[in-house]
């Protein structure tokens, strides 16, 4: 065989067809795979930097106490910082945006609040989607509230809430930290489970709500056991339920609203990890799984009981599953009541 070397001018073609050749197939691997640096990153590789929490409040609440909490002792278990960034404002929206917008690499991730899966339902203008622009990852821990009612008011349980709202439709009140709150829904799912009118009451923070149930200006209120155990030991507020499944362990003597004739009436919220739709599910996994160990951790267990909160437990798909079901739930309810709320 004779071989004939082109002519220079041959080559440059040549050259210039498999460059752009080769850019074509490197966007077509791109476009079908992710960014180039997230193929080499294997879970077995993973993480070789720092991860952060996106927490959407100041330090000291909940949210951000939980994410210390797991943060420690992820740290210890992937061997790489877990920072915490506080990034308060818009009722958690904005470090929920943040999140939504950062690259899906696996170092990037929100500790959501139980209003996660209803915001889209709340906030119409909002300018992420929870639910699409975010993946659950794991669940910290659940919780539920419970009603108690003024002492003020003759009311002791489910039973006497239907006799009392029938008999005084203008004075059976709800108070609430706001409207859209968890509570406010709640009183209105209880009040057509009940077949009363439960009067919505907004304050301006959860204080002067229970200052006014406290004083007989308002009949009832949601909210954690723990929070209320002072006044409920002192005997300004009766305990009517608990809106969980099942008892709560701290507080075993308090009945359910099933227990008590209001079928499926539960309402369970959580605190947990979401991450960038497109992070890789194998990044994911491994950190749902170090979670998940943590939260079997004895001592980490009868910490969150001490917070009035319970360890979650579930998969990926069981926390993705659930909040697809609590945004269908309440979403019914928001547009009844017509609830938008600016992002």
């Amino acid at each position: 065989m004779t071989f004939v070397k082109p002519s220079a001018e041959e080559g440059r073609k040549n050259a210039g067809i498999s460059r752009r050749q080769f850019a074509a197939a490197s966007l077509t691997l791109t476009g079908a795979l992710g960014p180039l640096d997230l193929l080499a990153q294997t879970p077995e590789a993973y993480p070789s930097k720092p991860i952060h929490f996106v927490v959407g409040y100041t330090p000291g609440g909940p949210n951000d106490t939980l994410a210390r909490l797991f943060a420690t002792r992820l740290k210890d278990r992937l061997g790489q910082p877990v920072i915490i960034d506080n990034k308060p404002g818009a009722g958690s929206l904005i470090g929920g945006e943040f999140t939504a917008r950062a690259a899906p690499d696996g170092y990037t991730f929100f500790v959501a609040p139980g209003g996660h899966p209803l915001f889209s339902a709340l906030y119409p203008k909002m300018r992420y989607d929870p639910l699409k622009d975010l993946t659950g990852v794991s669940q910290f821990v659940r919780l539920s509230q419970v009603l108690v009612a003024s002492a003020e008011f003759p009311i002791r349980n489910v039973k006497d809430i239907v006799e009392f709202g029938k008999k005084n439709p203008d004075k059976l009140t709800l108070a609430t930290s706001g409207t859209g709150s968890l509570a406010h829904l709640s009183g209105e799912l209880l009040g057509r489970s009940l077949g009363v009118n439960i009067k919505h009451v907004p304050y301006k923070g959860v204080a002067p709500a229970l200052a006014d149930v406290i004083g007989g200006h308002a009949t009832l209120m949601f909210d954690s056991y723990q929070a209320l155990l002072p006044h409920i030991r002192s005997g300004k507020l009766h305990v009517i339920g608990y809106a969980g499944k099942k008892r709560w362990p701290q507080a075993p003597e308090v009945p359910t609203f099933i227990e008590q004739g209001v079928p499926g009436f539960a309402v369970e919220t959580f605190i947990g990890l979401v991450a960038p739709a497109k992070t890789p599910r194998p990044l994911l996994e491994r950190v749902a799984r170090e979670l998940d160990a943590i939260r079997r951790e004895p001592e980490v267990k009868e910490l969150l009981l001490s917070y009035g909160m319970e360890a979650a437990d579930g998969s990926i798909d069981d926390f993705n599953r659930f909040m697809t079901e609590e945004n269908i739930r309440w979403s019914k309810i928001i547009r009844e009541l017509d609830i938008k709320m600016d992002a």
